[in-house]
């Protein structure tokens, strides 16, 4: 709170856990702006700020002009762990193709190897890659979207009395005609103690090889 003020942002705070989804809900009914980003703690902007910006813009444009009703906001080479996508890597279309945009991460054409599910276009020199909804599940990961449509559809159907905000509404989301975006990203997870198993296997592979 105290850092918010020194920025002079207005803040919400509860002095319990209260869970992501009635946290997302708390904050996306108070949201005055046309467009909102639902943005954990856990996730940094690694991109330097003249790229935020311009990919932040990009972002709107997909909305504005491009027909994307979600714009995820995930780094796209650098996603940071846990990635539950990476298991669906070579496994596409399992689950209902409901992670199919994930793709993005490890094929670099997704739009050439899977045509008729996704679409791609240039947007402020970068490529951007759309898909429909039920080829791009409902994440709490970091997501653009216009502020209008999470408080009247997506906050409704949050789990409001429980934690797991994904589950609650990933059912609903797959059978809407939304058409999601994605592209290089700005946002990296940073899960302190999965970075430092990592970092251990990692020192315990070289200890071993020397």
């Amino acid at each position: 709170m105290e850092l918010a003020a020194k920025f002079g942002i207005e803040a919400t705070a509860s002095e319990k856990n209260i869970g992501i989804g009635p946290g997302y809900a708390k904050l996306a009914v108070q949201a005055t702006q046309p467009f909102f980003i639902f943005l954990e703690n856990d996730f940094r902007c690694i991109e330097h700020k003249s790229v935020a910006l311009k990919r932040l813009q990009a972002a709107l444009n997909c909305v504005t002009n491009f027909g994307a009703d979600a714009v995820r906001l995930r780094h796209r080479h650098n996603a940071g762990l846990p990635d539950y996508s990476l298991r669906f890597r070579g496994h596409e279309l399992d689950e209902g193709r409901l992670h199919l945009i994930d793709s993005i991460r490890w094929i670099d054409r997704p739009d050439l190897q899977f045509p008729d599910l996704i679409r791609a276009t240039i947007i402020d020199g970068e490529r951007w890659f759309f898909a429909k909804a039920g080829n791009a599940s409902f994440t709490n990961n970091p997501v653009l979207y216009r502020t209008e449509l999470v408080q009247n559809e997506i906050v409704p159907r949050l789990n409001v009395g429980g934690f797991e905000s994904e589950s609650a509404i990933a059912g609903w989301w797959r059978g809407q005609p939304y058409t999601v975006a994605a592209g290089e990203g700005l946002f990296r997870h940073y899960d302190p103690w999965k970075e430092w198993r990592r970092v251990k296997r990692r020192l315990l592979g070289r200890k071993i090889i020397a």
